[in-house]
């Protein structure tokens, strides 16, 4: 999307409203982050999800990975934790997920802007041109 000053903008909200469509449950708390301080701990006695159930962790989480590289770098370090979660996906990384989807839910106006900067290497007289995302 194109803004008034000339700016690429990226969002990707008709994406998450797909996951969160996809995540089969209602989405209604606000949290403030995407993650509680549990986010890295694994309990041995959390029962692993049914065949359907891992079957949408990992779509939803894959298609989360698609919008994070694009643009919602903001849930960046969960997706990834839950990426090596989706073979032996439990009851706890599906909580993990929802908490994802639901700050992903109260924050949709989140975009990036990519910016083009050209770095001149002096020695070389090469002209390195870089994409950074803010």
């Amino acid at each position: 999307m194109m803004t008034n000053n000339k700016k690429i903008k990226i969002e990707m909200k008709d994406q998450i409203q797909e996951s969160i469509t996809w995540f089969g449950e209602p989405i209604t708390k606000k949290p403030a982050t995407p993650a509680n301080k549990n986010l890295f701990v694994i309990s041995a006695n959390s029962p692993e999800l049914d065949p359907n159930k891992s079957n949408i962790f990992h779509s939803v989480v894959q298609k989360l990975l698609y919008i994070t590289k694009r643009a919602r770098p903001d849930i960046e370090t969960e997706i990834y934790f839950l990426c090596t979660r989706v073979s032996k996906s439990t009851l706890e990384d599906w909580m993990k997920l929802r908490r994802v989807l639901l700050f992903s839910s109260t924050s949709l106006t989140i975009s990036v802007s990519p910016v083009l900067i050209a770095f001149k290497i002096s020695s070389h007289g090469l002209i390195l041109p870089m994409a950074f995302m803010i």
